[in-house]
């Protein structure tokens, strides 16, 4: 069986949704060229194909007239943020994540980074900072790789240096955004994202 990637998949949600772990589907062995392309499990590109392996059935011997306790483990991933207000890391920021109807306060560490664990099936989040009365809306697992324009795009756009549309189009607004971001980093200035800007970039935004 094969699934073809959509705007916010990730390997933990794909693995969820068939009844495997994340790793059962990633070490796969014909998921090979998938990671050979650079894809990593949470930075898929939509049209990514994504083999799933045939699953086993597991035959249990029971008594009758008893009862019995059978656990599924949980699948759940882990979100981490990194929070920069004017340049500087959020130390201490307080925090509250809203998904799937819960509520989950916290403070960021002195490196602005939050970190919460959430089932893998979640999309969307709200994240709210009270005292600054600032809200963000999430969309989670919707972030491609760096090395894509899409993924280039969203990760400026994140540092809120590009206020164009993240739709993956190399147009004269994106490259003039980073050619403004090459400059301030002493990058030469090409336009476009060669290996040095996604480096540079992916580093500053944290992935």
């Amino acid at each position: 069986m094969i699934h073809k990637v959509q705007a916010g998949d990730c390997i933990g949600s794909i693995a969820a949704s068939h009844g495997f772990t994340w790793e059962r589907i990633w070490d796969h062995a014909d998921n090979q060229a998938l990671r050979e392309l650079g894809r990593e499990p949470n930075l898929l590109v939509p049209g990514d194909i994504v083999h799933i392996p045939k699953r086993k059935e597991r035959v249990e011997s029971i008594q009758t007239d008893q009862s019995h306790r059978y656990q599924i483990r949980r699948q759940v991933t882990k979100l981490r943020l990194r929070l920069v207000l004017s340049l500087e890391p959020a130390d201490a920021e307080p925090y509250v994540l809203v998904f799937s109807g819960k509520r989950v306060e916290g403070k960021t560490d002195s490196n602005g980074l939050l970190e919460v664990v959430i089932p893998t099936s979640v999309r969307v989040a709200d994240l709210l900072l009270p005292e600054r009365e600032m809200k963000f809306h999430l969309q989670i697992g919707d972030l491609e790789p760096a090395n894509t324009t899409r993924g280039l795009q969203s990760r400026l756009t994140n540092l809120s240096l590009f206020m164009g549309n993240s739709n993956g189009d190399l147009d004269g607004t994106t490259r003039a955004e980073i050619l403004h971001f090459q400059s301030a980093n002493d990058i030469d200035p090409s336009g476009g994202h060669d290996e040095e800007t996604t480096a540079a970039l992916a580093d500053m935004h944290g992935v």
